[in-house]
C-alpha cells in the first residue's frame, strides 16, 4: 500500500522552493504615486505607524531612529529622535535627512519611497521652500473619509507657494477645527 502512494505522490523537495525576500515592516502602498496628488513621506510615516498599531513617536523611536543613527554623523546620533521631530518638515524635501529616512524606509519595506519627497528636485526646491507647519484641504479629507479611502496628505501641500487646494480651489488649512492649534508633520 505504501508503495502505491509513493508512486502517486511525488516527494516535495524544500530546496527547490524559492522564497522571496521578506520586508521587515509592512509595505504599505503610497497614495497616488506618480501623480500631482502623491502622498508626502511624513503622511506615509503616519499611516505606516497606524498600520502597525503604534504611535508615530514609537514607530520613529523604535524603528526609524535606530537605523537612521547608523547613517547620521556622530554629533546627531546621541539624540536622533529629537532631531527627526525638530526637522521633520525637511523629511518631505531635499535634505540629507529626507535622503536618509528614504534609505531607511526603502530597506525596511523593500520598496522605493523616493517619490514621496522632493529629493529629485534639489536645484529647484530647497528646505526654505517647505512649510514648517502642516497644511491640508478639509474637503479632500472629508471626501477620503466618506469614500472610505486612506486619509493622507499630498506632497504638494507642503510647498510654501501652494496655498490653495488644486482640486477644490479653497485655501489650505493649518489650524485644527477641534483644538484650534497648528499641527506638526509627525
Amino acid at each position: 500500500m505504501f508503495d502505491k502512494r509513493r508512486k502517486i505522490f511525488r516527494t516535495w523537495r524544500v530546496d527547490d522552493v524559492e522564497i522571496p525576500e521578506r520586508s521587515q515592516i509592512y509595505n504599505l502602498a503610497p497614495q497616488h504615486l506618480n501623480t500631482i496628488n502623491v502622498e508626502s513621506l511624513t503622511s506615509y510615516i503616519n499611516r505606516l505607524a497606524e498600520e502597525h498599531c503604534v504611535t508615530v513617536g514609537k514607530f520613529i523611536s523604535q524603528i526609524i531612529a535606530p537605523r537612521l543613527s547608523l547613517l547620521q554623523k556622530q554629533d546627531v546620533k546621541h539624540n536622533i529622535y529629537a532631531h527627526i521631530f525638530k526637522s521633520c518638515y525637511s523629511i518631505n524635501g531635499t535634505s540629507k535627512l529626507a535622503n536618509d529616512v528614504v534609505d531607511v524606509l526603502n530597506s525596511l519595506t523593500l520598496n522605493n519611497k523616493r517619490k514621496l519627497t522632493l529629493i529629485d528636485f534639489p536645484g529647484l526646491i530647497s528646505v526654505s521652500d517647505i512649510k514648517r507647519i502642516r497644511h491640508w484641504c478639509p474637503i479632500c479629507f472629508e471626501t477620503y473619509r466618506q469614500n472610505q479611502e486612506p486619509i493622507y496628505e499630498k506632497l504638494i501641500w507642503f510647498l510654501k507657494n501652494v496655498t490653495i487646494c488644486v482640486d477644490h480651489k479653497i485655501p489650505l488649512q493649518s489650524t485644527c477645527n477641534h483644538c484650534g492649534f497648528q499641527q506638526k508633520y509627525l
